[in-house]
This record gives C-alpha cells, sequence and structure tokens, in this order.
C-alpha cells in the first residue's frame, strides 16, 4: 500500500454560527467523506487512518468539534441537536458536499440526528457509535444515587475525589477532563437517547464494532443494526472503542469495500 504523509492534511480557521473551528482537509478525489469524532478527541489521534485514503481517489474532511482540539468552546452548553445544526451549517458555508459520512463514539449521536432529516449522503459508516441510552450495571446505579447526596459537600476535597472517582464508575470520565461549558454539554449529551430516531435513518448504513468495546458496549451495535432499516454489521472480535487507532488499516479497507460497493 502507498504511504500518504500527515503534512498532506491541510488546515485552516472558519467561523460556524459565530464559532471558530479548525477545519482539516486531506486529499481533492471525486469520493467526498465527512468524519465527526468522539467525544474529547481531534485530529491527532485520527491521522494514521485518514492517510490510508489515496488522496487522488478521495477528500476527507475532518471539522474538530466545537469544544475539542484547538476548536473554540461553544457559546453556552450546547445540546446533540446544536451539533448537528452545526454540521448542516458547516456543509452549506463551505460548500462541501461529501457522499458518505464516518462516525465514531459521539460523532455518532450528531450522525443518526443528521441522516434521520434531509440530507445528501449516499452511505454512512458508524464506528463504535454513541446514540442509545447505556444500561447501567448495579455500581453504576449506586454512583448516581451517591452524587446527588454528595453536591452539597462538594467543596470539600476529599469529598471532590470521591465524585470524580463515581463519575469514573457511571463511565463519565470525559466530564473529569472539560472545562467550562463542556461540562453541562456533556451532560446534555450522554443523556440523549436517540433509540427512537435510529428508524428514520434512510441511507445504508455500515456499524463497524469492536466485541469488548466498553465505552459503547457490543449490544448497542446489535439494536442499532434491528433499528436501522438498512444496515449490516460487521465485528472486529478482540477489539475495543478506538479502532481508528489501533486498527486504521484494516478500518481503511473496510470503509472502502463499502463506499464502493
Amino acid at each position: 500500500m502507498t504511504k500518504y504523509k500527515a503534512s498532506q492534511i491541510d488546515q485552516k480557521f472558519i467561523t460556524i454560527n459565530k464559532v471558530k473551528i479548525s477545519f482539516f482537509k486531506y486529499g481533492n478525489g471525486p469520493k467526498k467523506i465527512l468524519i465527526l469524532h468522539g467525544f474529547g478527541s481531534s485530529i491527532k489521534s485520527w491521522k494514521k487512518f485518514i492517510t490510508k485514503f489515496d488522496p487522488t481517489k478521495f477528500t476527507l474532511y475532518f471539522p474538530e468539534l466545537p469544544g475539542f482540539g484547538q476548536s473554540e468552546h461553544p457559546p453556552k452548553p450546547w445540546q446533540v441537536k446544536d451539533y448537528t445544526h452545526f454540521i448542516q451549517s458547516l456543509i452549506k458555508q463551505e460548500d462541501l458536499d461529501p457522499q458518505f459520512l464516518v462516525c465514531h463514539s459521539f460523532g455518532g449521536r450528531i450522525s443518526i440526528q443528521l441522516l434521520a432529516q434531509k440530507n445528501n449522503f449516499q452511505k454512512a459508516i458508524f464506528i463504535a457509535a454513541a446514540g442509545i441510552r447505556p444500561e447501567l450495571t448495579p455500581i453504576q446505579k449506586l454512583a448516581n444515587k451517591l452524587g446527588p447526596i454528595l453536591n452539597p459537600v462538594k467543596k470539600f476535597k476529599p469529598v471532590q475525589s470521591i465524585i470524580k472517582n463515581l463519575r469514573k464508575l457511571i463511565g463519565a470520565g470525559d466530564y473529569n477532563k472539560v472545562q467550562g461549558t463542556m461540562k453541562q454539554t456533556f451532560i446534555n449529551v450522554v443523556n440523549t437517547d436517540l433509540t427512537k430516531t435510529l428508524p428514520k435513518v434512510k441511507v445504508p448504513v455500515q456499524l463497524i464494532w469492536g466485541d469488548q468495546d466498553t465505552l459503547t458496549p457490543f449490544y448497542m451495535a446489535e439494536q442499532m443494526n434491528q433499528l436501522i432499516p438498512d444496515s449490516s454489521l460487521q465485528i472486529y472480535h478482540g477489539k475495543k472503542h478506538g479502532l481508528h487507532l489501533t486498527d486504521p488499516a484494516r478500518l481503511h479497507q473496510d470503509i472502502t469495500e463499502f463506499i464502493n460497493a
């Protein structure tokens, strides 16, 4: 396979809906792909995957979503629908017209809403996509109950440490990594259940999932496969959540085969 370089990824800063973001473009090929990354992610973790594509055949667009990478934070806490509207504005303002949509984790929530509305996408690839509210374990349920009890005394450092560990237990470790408006944005995002929206997705969707994923567990892939009318599921056995990091070459091959089919 020909090796392409990260230096071939072009960057510019653009303002969409009064929010300045970092926007990347790779290649000038006729097949255009929009990539929507996960919560807390940025271009850094996607370079190996992006540069697997032949830049004469593909054009890849990668916006660092508001609140991540080098992009500005939202002016106020956002809902998933705000990110969806932002991407719609980005596509229109920059005249992108992508035919294909690739999303990972949090990017899945935006993609579900995008694909349930009028759009020009031909196909979509969901990599460990979020969108279904997780089933809580007994420990997570206990952590949720203890949180509100500790809130009145959270100003004390020992209690802050306990709350931080509780968030890890309920899978909200990302909450501890964000600041400002992104803290409430995180809460808004993880509490958005798009199960009822999945049947409205009308384009063919390839679901790609690691069966050892603990962040978007495999049962979510099976539910999405049942609920999205035209979907298929490809399993990466023994793999976890960050497939674009652990398996960029395989992921590239599977996605290009799906696009070209």
